[in-house]
C-alpha cells in the first residue's frame, strides 16, 4: 500500500471492528508518504492487524532532515484511528540532549513517557522496559508483557501478552514504544 491508496484504505475501515488498542497484535508498516485529506503530503506508518486489515496510522509532525540544532526542534508522531482518523495518541519528542519521549492521549493529557528503554505512567510510576536483546517488554514484576518483531518487510509486530492488563493506557505506552525505535522518516 502506497501514497493515497494507503491512507485511502485506512479510512474506509468499517465502524464495526474493534478498536485499534483492542486487537492482541499490531503491525507498524514502514514510512511512506500519503496524501492527506487537504491535499498536502506527509509522512505516515499505516498500522494493521496481524492480517493486515488497516487499524489506524501514525503521521510524522516536524522535519524528518537533521541539522546542528536537530535536537531543538520540536518532533513527533500523531496516531489516529482507522473508523474516523481521529486522534488516539501523539508521541512527542521531548526537548534537551536526552530525548525521551511523551505519549499524550487524544484529550492531550500526560499517559507516560518513554525514557530510553524505561517506560514510565504520567504519575510517575514505573511501567516496565524494553528488552532490545530478547525483543520484548517487561513489567515491573518481571514478566512479559508484550512481544515485537521486525519482519522481513522492515514493518514491526507487536503482540500484547495475557500478562498486560486490558489498559487502554498500558498499551499506548507500548505502542509508543514500537513507534519510537523508528520515529523519523527517510530524508527523502
Amino acid at each position: 500500500m502506497r501514497g493515497l491508496n494507503s491512507l485511502s484504505a485506512v479510512l474506509l475501515v468499517s465502524w464495526s471492528s474493534p478498536r485499534m488498542l483492542e486487537y492482541p497484535t499490531l503491525l507498524v508498516h514502514g514510512w511512506a508518504r500519503a496524501a492527506q485529506v487537504d491535499g498536502s503530503l506527509a509522512w505516515t506508518r499505516v498500522i494493521t492487524d496481524s492480517a493486515g486489515q488497516p487499524l489506524g496510522f501514525g503521521r510524522f509532525v516536524g522535519d524528518p532532515r537533521g541539522s546542528w540544532f536537530s535536537w531543538l526542534r520540536q518532533l513527533g508522531v500523531e496516531v489516529h484511528e482507522a473508523q474516523d482518523a481521529s486522534d488516539l495518541m501523539t508521541l512527542t519528542r521531548s526537548w534537551g540532549i536526552f530525548r525521551g519521549w511523551d505519549v499524550h492521549d487524544a484529550e492531550g493529557r500526560h499517559v507516560g513517557s518513554l525514557n530510553g528503554k524505561v517506560v514510565v505512567t504520567g504519575e510517575n510510576e514505573l511501567i516496565g522496559y524494553l528488552d532490545l536483546q530478547e525483543r520484548r517488554m517487561v513489567g515491573p514484576s518481571n514478566r512479559c508483557v508484550a512481544n515485537f518483531a521486525v519482519k522481513e518487510d522492515t514493518r514491526l509486530e507487536l503482540t500484547f501478552t495475557e500478562e498486560l492488563p486490558p489498559n487502554p493506557f498500558l498499551r499506548m505506552l507500548l505502542l509508543g514504544c514500537i513507534l519510537t525505535l523508528d520515529p523519523n522518516p527517510p530524508c527523502t
